[in-house]
């Protein structure tokens, strides 16, 4: 997350400090709106990258309350992990790191 942070302000500061200029000196006529683009762009891409990385992967936690052989007669045992014993859900791995 630091480098991401690093990056950004990186990029965010040769913008304004080398293309805008030069932008500016050209004679374009849309660089007012292209500088509102690039920092709304800008506070998006960080608020997000923020939130995703605080939010966290989400984890599937084994429910206590229900029994695997009750899950076993309403789901298919396809869909079911026997070393969690919780429903699979699309796309879903075990981590290495946690297991």
């Amino acid at each position: 997350m630091v480098l991401l942070i690093f990056l950004m302000l990186a990029s965010w500061l040769l913008l304004h400090l080398v293309c805008f200029p030069f932008l500016a000196n050209s004679g374009a006529s849309a660089i007012h709106w292209t500088k509102w683009f690039v920092e709304i762009t800008f506070v998006l891409t960080a608020v997000l990258g923020f939130c995703s990385w605080k939010l966290g992967p989400g984890i599937v936690q084994k429910d206590d309350s229900v029994d695997f052989m009750t899950l076993l007669e309403e789901f298919e045992a396809t869909e079911m992990c026997p070393v969690c014993e919780i429903i699979i859900p699309p796309r879903t791995r075990h981590c290495i790191t946690c297991n």
